[in-house]
């Protein structure tokens, strides 16, 4: 959707994908042997949660929705503050807001 440049439905789907992936689950789900460990955790946040949180802040810079894009950003660096395509999305928001100093 993001390509298409059809903004709404892409954040809706960035939203979506980032809802679906629960680490703390039901309490029924708990007490299985299917809980995923830290590890686990850590790699599905770095592989698909904070990717698609960018891409939400990306259609969100496009609508020209700085603000939003910016808590978005400020929420993958959160979940991974070593992940560091999340500090130049940021930086490009601000560059797009003329925040020049806030960009570097």
């Amino acid at each position: 959707m993001y390509n298409k440049k059809r903004f709404d439905e892409a954040i809706q789907n960035f939203s979506e994908a980032i809802m679906a992936i629960d680490f703390k689950g039901s309490e029924e789900v708990m007490k299985t042997k299917f809980v995923l460990g830290f590890k686990e955790r850590q790699r599905i946040c770095n592989e698909i949660q904070v990717p698609c949180l960018l891409s939400m802040a990306a259609a969100l810079k496009e609508k020209k929705e700085y603000t939003k894009a910016l808590k978005v950003c400020d929420q993958a660096i959160n979940s991974n503050e070593y992940y560091y395509k999340s500090y130049f999305r940021r930086g490009a928001i601000f560059q797009a807001m003329g925040e020049y100093e806030k960009a570097l």
